[in-house]
């Protein structure tokens, strides 16, 4: 019995130094080290639409951080560049600096648009990068920098309000202002309607526009080929005056400022209903209250 149980004992000892050997390879293994990079957090890295409202808290934040946690406070300094002319304090705000905190490895940063440094239908591209780094860390090439498009943004609400009535400031590129008005407003689809425009070309009659919100930040409006119902005359003889908006420049609306702004092709149709020729093409009339 006693001999049972000693050797019981020493079998236990060297499954015991077995043991415990094995631990103490994994305890003793040097422990990984996490490369130190800094970079934005984002889904993708394709431009991304900014639409300053006129809320004055609109933003755009983007995370970023490290790809590891310091027992130190880390500064990360951020640049902007923009190709397009935006002007830090006219267009925007943004930090040009933030600090991850120690023990942590996440941040972020708000660009702010300036709702009023939109006017006018302006549209900006602004490149947000991670620049400088506390310690000699280094950023993670492809996820260092975005772009962000910035316009100006106001909801359509109800189109047949914002959008119907006179525009009594209608201007052309050297002529103007004059009258045109939008009525006879039609829903025809969430975020899309059909409206009669009056006296475009400051002839008198009437096209008919399809306008177009449904997707936010592109307004669109197209003006299908269509006789005004006046005739016009040119060099001794009679027109019909057909107009369409012309495909190579977007016609467009906004209800930031309650305008229509319309590039038209302004056609010449003999009285017998055969293209003529133009008398316009890609002409822009900027229709405002």
């Amino acid at each position: 019995m006693n001999k049972i149980f000693k050797t019981f004992l020493a079998g236990l000892a060297i499954v015991s130094l077995a043991s415990c050997k094995k631990n103490n390879y994994v305890i003793d293994k040097d422990a990984l080290t996490v490369p130190e990079y800094a970079q934005f957090i984002l889904p993708g890295y394709a431009p991304r639409d900014y639409f300053i409202d006129n809320s004055g808290t609109s933003e755009y934040k983007i995370p970023l951080g490290f790809t590891n946690v310091s027992n130190a406070d880390r500064t990360i300094e951020i640049s902007y560049t923009s190709p397009t002319g935006a002007v830090a304090g006219t267009q925007y705000t943004a930090p040009t600096s933030v600090v991850v905190k120690a023990g942590e490895a996440l941040s972020s940063i708000a660009v702010k648009g300036l709702f009023a440094g939109y006017n006018g239908g302006r549209v900006d591209s602004l490149k947000v990068k991670v620049g400088t780094l506390t310690g000699g860390a280094k950023s993670m090439t492809g996820k260092d920098s975005v772009w962000l498009i910035m316009r100006q943004y106001c909801a359509i609400t109800n189109f047949a309000t914002q959008f119907g009535g006179s525009y009594a400031n209608t201007m052309e590129p050297s002529y103007g202002p004059y009258t045109t008005t939008v009525s006879n407003v039609v829903p025809t689809a969430t975020g899309k309607a059909n409206a009669d425009i009056a006296n475009l070309y400051d002839y008198g009659g009437y096209v008919v526009g399809n306008f177009d919100w449904s997707t936010v930040g592109n307004n669109k409006l197209t003006i299908p080929a269509k006789y005004t119902g006046v005739n016009v005359s040119s060099g001794g003889t009679d027109y019909q005056l057909w107009i369409k908006t012309n495909t190579a420049s977007k016609s467009t609306f906004s209800a930031c400022d309650n305008t229509i702004t319309v590039y038209i092709d302004a056609m010449a149709y003999t009285l017998g209903g055969t293209f003529a020729g133009n008398f316009s093409s890609n002409y822009k009339i900027v229709m405002a209250r």
